[in-house]
């Protein structure tokens, strides 16, 4: 039954087409997404144009005039033509990067459960602005997330020496700055940011404060709108962790951007481990802790902030 056709069999009738179009221009369709042959970028902005075409051809199929004639029933089955040949250059484009039904799967899994969070997320935060609860402001890596020691772990692997999962980031970036870059993008492309491992006490932490009726707001300057899989991994992290919250804040700013949005809102502390946020919050008279597990000394911190080595130091 057609109604019961398989996303395989979508692309599978795609690549047959692929194969004899790029046959006829004396080019191997596997040859190419392989990138040993052709103009592997070319023939993506060909692909991409066409259905950019497309996609701005939809609007041709709706009667802007009053005075048209056009009938619906040609109107409904133009349309569903122009939506068939967008499907079709997407699968296209898809199938020349090398993507399978697998991927193509996955990733519309992930990047549904990312819109549907994205949604829920602004509801969220609008309602907060209203709310009587105490809130919380919790930042995710380096609190919630085992940051950096994870990342330097994945350098040290990758350069061949142990001595790097000790040390910070920022000394790694002193000594090699292209490759410090290189290597955090391969990172968060990995996957691994969903696998990290969580602080010690954090799970007991929030989940005594969700018993307590405590919203609470996760802050990240995680870049997921540059690397867009980091939003889903963090989903994942979070989920698979059982952290409980409300809504994430995903801001390269993130304390400036919870005060301007939060600010006026009942939120009673902040937790954060970078000196700059944890001011920020203080500055603006939230009550801040500085989180710093290792009982360093840490310089530049406003005297209203509190600094702390573990989560019972919080009083609440």
């Amino acid at each position: 039954m057609i109604e019961d056709v398989p996303i395989d069999w979508l692309f599978g009738i795609q690549k047959r087409f692929g194969k004899e179009f790029f046959k006829a221009q004396g080019l191997d369709l596997d040859v190419l997404i392989k990138g040993l042959e052709g103009d592997k970028l070319d023939w993506n902005k060909e692909y991409i144009l066409a259905m950019s075409r497309k996609v701005n051809g939809l609007l041709d199929n709706f009667d802007w005039k009053m005075h048209a004639t056009t009938d619906q029933q040609t109107i409904q089955d133009n349309l569903l033509e122009d939506i068939v040949d967008i499907v079709k250059y997407t699968i296209a484009i898809a199938i020349l990067n090398g993507f399978d039904t697998k991927d193509f799967i996955r990733k519309f899994d992930e990047k549904s459960t990312v819109v549907d969070a994205k949604f829920r997320q602004q509801q969220t935060i609008e309602k907060l602005k209203k709310s009587t609860h105490p809130i919380a402001l919790i930042d995710i890596d380096g609190v919630i997330a085992q940051y950096p020691k994870p990342l330097m772990t994945y350098f040290a692997l990758q350069v061949g020496d142990e001595e790097w999962i000790d040390k910070q980031p920022s000394d790694f970036l002193r000594h090699n700055p292209t490759l410090f870059h290189e290597l955090k993008r391969e990172y968060r492309l990995s996957g691994r940011k969903s696998q990290v491992p969580i602080v010690p006490g954090i799970r007991t932490f929030m989940n005594w404060l969700k018993s307590n009726e405590y919203t609470i707001v996760l802050l990240t300057a995680r870049p997921y709108d540059k690397i867009y899989r980091i939003y889903a991994d963090t989903l994942k992290f979070l989920s698979e962790n059982n952290i409980p919250y409300d809504c994430i804040i995903w801001n390269e700013n993130k304390g400036q951007y919870a005060v301007e949005h939060l600010g006026s809102a009942n939120v009673e502390f902040a937790i954060d481990d970078e000196v700059l946020n944890a001011n920020e919050f203080a500055y603006n008279g939230i009550r801040s802790y500085l989180f710093n597990p290792s009982g360093e000394e840490v310089s530049g911190v406003l005297p209203d902030v509190h600094v702390i080595k573990n989560f019972v130091e919080v009083t609440i």
